[in-house]
């Protein structure tokens, strides 16, 4: 007969990291409605605790978000008194954006629940299984961001999903 396991196809992977992504979405959002900011907002401050006054330019490029997003949020942030902005001075169209005292005081509020939303969906790991997790997941995140940069280098970022899987077939 063989293995009957091998008949039971599974699920699509992103089933597993869309149910992990909205359920931490909805708990982070739970955490953070305290400071008045949403789950979408945290990672721009993270990102500003380890490199503040950067661009908005670069902090789009390293949350692999697009620039109305990151405009956005750094609004938001702004009114809430988390960031503010100063305009570059060689460039008077550009500007920076800095942490404010208020903002910086939020990170060991926000990195705790962030270790406790780590802490809960990594129950029941042995440490060997949590960095492994860790591991896979982010090189799972490196190889979307590669394709999705090939896509556009080749100029399909107009492409549909299927002429991306074609595309993406015929390249390996």
């Amino acid at each position: 007969m063989g293995d009957e396991s091998a008949l039971v196809e599974k699920p699509y992977i992103g089933k597993w990291i869309s149910c992990i992504f909205r359920i931490s979405q909805v708990f982070l959002d739970k955490c953070f409605s305290r400071y008045s900011i949403g789950s979408g907002h945290y990672a721009y401050l993270l990102f500003l605790y380890r490199h503040d006054n950067v661009t908005p330019d670069m902090i789009s490029k390293y949350l692999n978000v697009d620039k109305g997003n990151t405009t956005r949020a750094i609004a938001k942030l702004e009114s809430l008194g988390y960031v503010r902005r100063e305009v570059v001075p060689e460039d008077r169209r550009s500007y920076r954006v800095l942490l404010t005292d208020s903002g910086r005081g939020l990170e060991p509020e926000i990195r705790q629940d962030l270790r406790h939303w780590g802490e809960m969906i990594t129950h029941g790991f042995t440490a060997e299984e949590k960095q492994l997790a860790y591991s896979l997941l982010e090189r799972m995140a490196d190889n979307a961001i590669e394709f999705r940069e090939s896509m556009m280098r080749q100029g399909h970022s107009e492409t549909t999903p299927g002429e991306w899987q074609r595309i993406w077939r015929c390249t390996k």
